[in-house]
């Protein structure tokens, strides 16, 4: 739990400072804060074997650029649709609870396009509940990275596709491909 407060801290330090180091370094157009959502089809595999599932999750997205090339941002999940598997003749059901975690994107603008390579560290916690049988869940931590495409269509608003290795921990590993918008303040 210790560790969840300190991670907690730091992403909404990064959040609220990144605009700051921004404007004091003289980049004022591209201090331009965005928040959004996405909704994440996911892939988490066993690490010991076995079937992947393929549960799904929404995800809130807050950040800032702090250079032209370069935006830090923290993250929100939780799970809402959840897979099952058999387990020996057992119907399991799989949810990622929860993620969260800060990360840095590497951008470049094209026209209305932004193309960027995602690079940062998230927290999952996974859920698997095999009815009268119980449930356990485990959390697992590690570096993530991505690619994602943004594409402005209107001012202050851009559609979002991305892929990324969110964990690749110990218990299981959690991928997921993202849809969303952002909103451009």
């Amino acid at each position: 739990m210790k560790k969840m407060n300190v991670l907690a801290a730091l992403v909404v330090a990064t959040v609220v400072s990144a605009p700051v180091f921004a404007a004091d370094m003289g980049m004022g157009v591209f201090t331009s804060p965005y928040a959004g959502a996405t909704i994440n089809f996911q892939t988490i595999e066993a690490d010991e074997g076995g079937d992947d599932v393929n549960p799904m999750a929404i995800t809130l997205v807050g950040g800032a650029f702090v250079h032209q090339y370069v935006a830090l941002e923290a993250r929100l999940g939780f799970g809402i649709v959840d897979d099952s598997i058999d387990v020996g003749g057992t119907d399991v059901d799989i949810i990622n609870d929860i993620n969260y975690g800060i990360y840095a994107r590497g951008v470049y603008t094209v026209d209305n396009f932004m193309p960027y390579i995602l690079l940062g560290f998230t927290s999952a916690e996974v859920t698997a509940d095999a009815g009268a049988f119980g449930e356990d869940s485990e959390t697992n931590s590690s570096l993530s990275f991505g690619l994602g495409l943004d594409y402005k269509f209107m001012d202050n608003l851009a559609a979002n596709l991305e892929y990324a290795q969110l964990v690749n921990g110990d218990d299981f590993d959690l991928s997921a491909i993202s849809l969303g918008v952002k909103y451009l303040f």
